[in-house]
């Protein structure tokens, strides 16, 4: 899990969901210089897990997750919030995005 929440609160969510037992490595960047949309979050957790971000698939759901995972070079999955299911705005918004970051991978490859 790499999470912009406070390190403190991750075990307490884990233990209220019941959920721990689904993570193997979890980061706050709270630990890092900057949080999401930076993607040093996402790049120390699959250190710790010791794989290529581009073996995993990121769920995100905020602007700020899916340009850090994008921009950490993982398969990113957008799920927004439910209120946000259904609204056309907010699909063009992430489509937008999407096409403007990948423009921008591709140009800093160059």
């Amino acid at each position: 899990m790499a999470t912009n929440a406070p390190a403190r609160l991750i075990p307490v969510v884990w233990e209220q969901l019941d959920i721990a037992h689904y993570f193997h490595a979890v980061s706050s960047s709270e630990h890092e210089i900057q949080g999401k949309s930076d993607p040093a979050v996402y790049l120390s957790t699959v250190k710790k897990l010791n794989v290529e971000p581009s073996a995993c698939i990121a769920v995100e759901y905020s602007v700020f997750g899916i340009m850090a995972a994008i921009n950490a070079n993982m398969r990113t999955v957008v799920v927004p919030p439910v209120a946000e299911y259904f609204d056309k705005n907010t699909t063009l918004r992430i489509l937008s995005l999407n096409n403007s970051l990948n423009t921008s991978n591709v140009l800093q490859s160059n």
